[in-house]
């Protein structure tokens, strides 16, 4: 019914209340507690908390910084299904970056309203579902990637590729030149630049710096870093450098991306009333 990406200012109180749908709340970031009629739970990143309907929940923040979440409002139409996460309520430790990948692109999804967004979205929220019940049932799951970034599957010199993205990974925050990675590669930069886009079809500079990019991305999204911060962090001159660099790639400040996916309220049900966005509160 409902998605939002959301920050939740330090000190904040989201009052005892209840609702008819089910919630999951998934901690990007931050620290605070999420109280029940039964239970206290400590929220941490990625920690998820599954609220199921009629049971009555408040949300504290820590006074100590901001708290960012992703969260989703939704009915379960299957009566199995239903049942089995009808009884189910509090935080589950979901740290690893498999789940997370998946809110994220349950955002993305709202976001974009493409072609068929509300069916992957629909998908999308069925594993997750299903990934939670078996891990309670203590039943192994299979590793499924839903976002893989890394190039593991080439068919060129192997080790020469692989000496090259440990070092990248390793050294993302500093300034990587062509001659470093030639020289790391044991071969002169003008082989290693066209194996390389022969393999991957880019060059070993774009790939970083679309590498830099991602990254950027994602700590402006999910981190309270600042613009300094990120720049020193994945190596840039200078947060003038990186502020021109972002803007050229992305037609945007990296303050002007922060501040527009900082807060996502987006209603996906027509009959979702965004007035009862937090259901009956009840107040203590």
């Amino acid at each position: 019914m409902w998605i939002g990406k959301l920050q939740y200012e330090s000190g904040f109180i989201l009052p005892s209340h209840k609702h008819n749908f089910f919630q999951i709340f998934y901690f990007l970031e931050g620290t605070g507690s999420m109280e029940t009629d039964y239970d206290t739970y400590s929220l941490t990143s990625d920690i998820m908390f599954l609220c199921p309907p009629g049971c009555y929940h408040e949300m504290r923040c820590d006074k100590k910084g901001t708290m960012r979440t992703i969260e989703v409002k939704f009915s379960i139409k299957n009566n199995e299904m239903y049942r089995d996460m009808k009884n189910i309520s509090g935080c589950i430790n979901a740290n690893d970056t498999e789940i997370r990948n998946v809110m994220e692109c349950l955002v993305r999804e709202a976001v974009s309203k493409d072609t068929l967004s509300r069916d992957i979205i629909n998908m999308e929220m069925a594993l997750i579902l299903i990934k939670i019940l078996r891990r309670l049932n203590n039943k192994k799951t299979e590793g499924i990637v839903f976002l893989d970034t890394s190039i593991s599957n080439y068919s060129g010199p192997r080790e020469i590729f692989k000496k090259i993205f440990d070092y990248i990974n390793n050294n993302l925050n500093t300034q990587i030149s062509l001659e470093d990675l030639a020289s790391i590669a044991g071969h002169n930069s003008n082989y290693l630049c066209r194996i390389f886009k022969k393999e991957f079809g880019v060059t070993p500079i774009k790939y970083i710096n679309d590498l830099k990019l991602s990254k950027a991305k994602d700590l402006l999204r999910n981190s309270n870093m600042t613009i300094t911060e990120i720049a020193e962090t994945l190596g840039f001159y200078s947060v003038h450098y990186f502020s021109k660099f972002f803007k050229e790639k992305e037609d945007m400040s990296p303050l002007e991306f922060r501040k527009a996916v900082s807060n996502i309220n987006i209603k996906l049900d027509d009959d979702f009333d965004n007035k009862m966005l937090f259901g009956k509160v009840r107040y203590n």
